[in-house]
């Protein structure tokens, strides 16, 4: 079960402050506990792509960074990857 969404950044210079930026999130959701949820954490994984390298308009950004994410969930999930050309 799960839901997807996605977050735009602006003004992020690198892929490596967004990669930072995503494992503070990543994280901050492990972390995070909920009694109802009785022992049982959130889990979240998460796909990046960045403008220009990856893409200039909002599809081709969508589709890598949806890419990333599956790839994230295949490697194991609660994890966050790039999108790699």
């Amino acid at each position: 079960m799960g839901d997807e969404f996605g977050v735009i950044m602006k003004n992020i210079q690198t892929k490596d402050i967004a990669m930072k930026k995503a494992e503070e999130l990543l994280a901050k959701t492990q972390a995070y506990k909920i009694d109802e949820l009785k022992g049982n954490n959130i889990s979240i994984s998460i796909g990046i792509s960045t403008a220009p390298q990856d893409g200039d308009c909002y599809m081709d950004l969508y589709k890598r960074a949806d890419q990333a994410l599956y790839q994230a969930k295949r490697s194991g999930k609660a994890r966050v990857c790039n999108y790699f050309s």
